[in-house]
């Protein structure tokens, strides 16, 4: 009778360092953004806020899709799916 079953373990540490990135890289946008000058912030707040520019929509979609997959694998992580 073996109670340790180290493939649930493992799935276990993978989801928690999935969902630490995540956490980490929150973190470390808001003391970034709030490290930067005023005018720094209110010029961001409103480009993004715009969202005009391609580059800024392409870096949009692009960082809510990486945090999509990031979200997706720590679920199925944590489901056991395959």
């Amino acid at each position: 009778m073996n109670a340790f079953d180290p493939y649930f373990v493992s799935r276990l540490i993978l989801a928690l360092l999935f969902s630490g990135f995540i956490l980490y890289d929150l973190i470390g946008a808001v003391v970034w953004y709030r490290q930067l000058p005023t005018f720094a912030q209110k010029l961001i707040l409103l480009k993004l806020l715009q969202l005009r520019s391609p580059a800024i929509k392409r870096a949009c979609v692009l960082i809510f899709s990486l945090l999509s997959i990031q979200g997706v694998l720590t679920v199925v992580l944590l489901r056991g799916e395959n």
